[in-house]
This record gives structure tokens, C-alpha cells and sequence, in this order.
């Protein structure tokens, strides 16, 4: 492969990297449970009128392009893995990320938002 492409291909990988969104999860019990395909979304613990559990903490990150509702999707898609049956959300922010890249400064914008994933202890 010749150097223009390869750069090209970097480029292009970079691009669509900006514009994706990555939950990271800190699982708070080690029981495995099957996905689920529904998550209930809650914006306070008063407000889930059932027993729970909270089975994980939630932190997703999307890059400079990447739309606030992505960054949310990327969180319920995750809880869904976990088998959770909702999310308590813990809103969205931004954050500045700074590397040094060939001896330069490089700053990227993120898109940030929490949540707890909780599973129900009974049925609501």
C-alpha cells in the first residue's frame, strides 16, 4: 500500500471515529444475565416505583461528532447487554481530552453522559 492511501485510510478511520460513541461500564455484581430488549429510563431513583438493584455504572463517551442522542443510545444499548431492565440517567456534559501527538498539542471535545443500570427485583 502506498503512503497516499494509507494516510487516506487513517483519515477515514479517524473520521468515523469522532463521530462514534463508546459506553464504559463498572459492573457492580459479577451475576450474568441474558440481554433484555426494552430499558426503562428514569431520571431519579424516586422515580422507579419498583424494588431494584444497580447492577452497573454507566460512562459513555462520543466523539467531537457525535449527536447527544447517540451518546444516549450507546448508553441503552450497553444496559440491554447487561440484562437491565433501566437505566437511572445522570445527564450529559462535555469534556476536553488533550493529547500530544509528534511532539504537538491536540484537543478534542466530547460528548459525556451516566447513568446506573439497575435490574427489578420484582415484577412492576
Amino acid at each position: 500500500m502506498n503512503t497516499a492511501k494509507l494516510v487516506a485510510l487513517i483519515l477515514m478511520l479517524g473520521i468515523v471515529a469522532v463521530g462514534c460513541a463508546t459506553t464504559h461500564v463498572t459492573k457492580m455484581d459479577t451475576e450474568k444475565r441474558e440481554p433484555t430488549t426494552n430499558v426503562d429510563i428514569y431520571t431519579d431513583k424516586a422515580d422507579v416505583k419498583v424494588p431494584f438493584k444497580q447492577i452497573a455504572i454507566l460512562n459513555a463517551e462520543g466523539g467531537a461528532y457525535a449527536s447527544p442522542e447517540k451518546v444516549m443510545k450507546s448508553l441503552i444499548e450497553k444496559a440491554k447487554k447487561l440484562g437491565a431492565n433501566g437505566i437511572i440517567y445522570g445527564g450529559q456534559g462535555s469534556k476536553t481530552n488533550v493529547s500530544t501527538l509528534s511532539g504537538g498539542l491536540s484537543a478534542q471535545s466530547v460528548n459525556t453522559a451516566q447513568a446506573i443500570a439497575i435490574v427489578y427485583t420484582s415484577t412492576p
